[in-house]
């Protein structure tokens, strides 16, 4: 059965092949496909994590956007820093380094997933949200993410969502840390290439 998170992945993979190639590239607009695919699969999650939905259409809606002027992150990147428009909190650089790290959310979930024993999805997602945005968000914002958290549904729900059999259900999530963990890899090194693109690491 396919569902949201099998396209997600199967985007994930394509955008790996493209930074892993001679010719190394991140596509605006498959980033805009993973964002729809990406509200779908956090709507279908229910209760207290719908209003994320809203933020990941959003992100699509932005880079649809950066698509339709810069067609790839690396042109994006070059002509917001040098105009002096990347610092901008609207800038669409600016939102494609909160997608990122949306990303690398979902990364790390998934890995404490399946590395943990137990039914209750409340620590790995804790772990997650800690390790990417614990150190940008204040103690107010923190405390209501972690109440949200309480209302998680169970990892045997969860699982279900990502695809009705458990094993394929694994796979996937497996699949999406291997190509997240070279997209993003890539993405901060771009980043990293510059010395505004390091300031905008540390910013939320």
């Amino acid at each position: 059965m396919a569902t949201p998170m099998t396209g997600i992945v199967e985007v994930m993979e394509e955008l790996e092949s493209n930074v892993r190639s001679e010719n190394p590239t991140v596509n605006l607009q498959l980033l805009v496909h993973v964002c729809r695919l990406g509200a779908q699969f956090v709507t279908s999650l229910e209760g207290a994590f719908k209003f994320a939905a809203v933020e990941v259409e959003n992100k699509a809606n932005d880079m649809e956007e950066a698509y339709q002027k810069y067609n790839t992150v690396e042109v994006m990147l070059d002509y917001e820093i040098t105009n002096g428009l990347a610092r901008e909190n609207s800038s669409h650089t600016r939102f494609h380094l909160r997608m990122k790290r949306a990303s690398d959310l979902l990364r790390v979930f998934f890995q404490e997933i399946l590395a943990r024993e137990g039914d209750s999805l409340v620590p790995p997602l804790k772990k997650a949200y800690d390790e990417v945005f614990g150190a940008y968000h204040g103690e107010s914002i923190k405390m209501a993410v972690y109440v949200a958290m309480e209302f998680m549904m169970d990892k045997t729900d969860f699982l279900t969502l990502i695809h009705d059999d458990d094993e394929a259900a694994r796979e996937l999530m497996q699949r999406y840390i291997s190509a997240s963990s070279c997209v993003c890899q890539y993405i901060e090194q771009l980043y990293r290439s510059t010395k505004v693109g390091e300031e905008l690491l540390r910013m939320i």
